[in-house]
């Protein structure tokens, strides 16, 4: 089924300017982190890249057929360079999985630092938006009080409980109890 891209963007309202200003600012500044990095960083993106592609894949599914048809003597031009059991075709797979190996956990290891500072950032937007919010729910309470609004007893146990502060290591050790 066609989506037409005209009737998706008319649908979709423009986004507020401070969305648009933060996606922009995040561009930059994955676009700083990317320059930042270094060259042997670089590279060994691109050849991760280059190992996770189909092309990849083909290109080493074309070069095994053609090793074991040559060394099994269907192209009889062709002299027998590694014949089976093709030591020297697995000493060349071995060398390539040992390199390979160690360039995927090279970025997954960077992969992993961003998304522990991923959570870290998440963690203190929260913590500050949970501040930000019991401040809010202090204000609404005064403002209740003194205009003399009368509160069911339930949501006031309730709000009472929300106006204590959070505290994330109580919160830490209350998971790590459990778990």
């Amino acid at each position: 089924m066609m989506i037409d891209k005209k009737l998706i963007k008319k649908s979709h309202a423009p986004l507020p300017k401070i969305v648009a200003d933060n996606i922009a600012h995040l561009v930059a500044r994955h676009k700083e982190k990317q320059s930042e990095r270094g060259y042997f960083h670089v590279v060994a993106d691109k050849v991760t890249n280059w190992f996770g592609s189909t092309t990849f894949l083909a290109a080493h599914v074309v070069l095994f057929i053609f090793w074991i048809m040559a060394n099994f003597d269907y192209f009889p031009s062709l002299k027998k360079f590694d014949p089976y059991p093709f030591q020297f075709l697995t000493f060349v797979v071995s060398i390539e999985a040992i390199l390979l190996s160690v360039l995927v956990l090279m970025v997954q290891n960077k992969i992993q630092k961003d998304a522990d500072r991923r959570a870290e950032l998440d963690l203190h937007i929260n913590l500050l938006t949970e501040s930000e919010t019991t401040m809010l729910l202090r204000k609404i309470s005064r403002i209740e009080t003194k205009l003399g609004i009368e509160i069911d007893r339930e949501e006031d146990e309730f709000v009472a409980e929300l106006l204590v502060r959070t505290d994330p290591v109580d919160i830490e050790e209350t998971i790590d109890s459990i778990t």
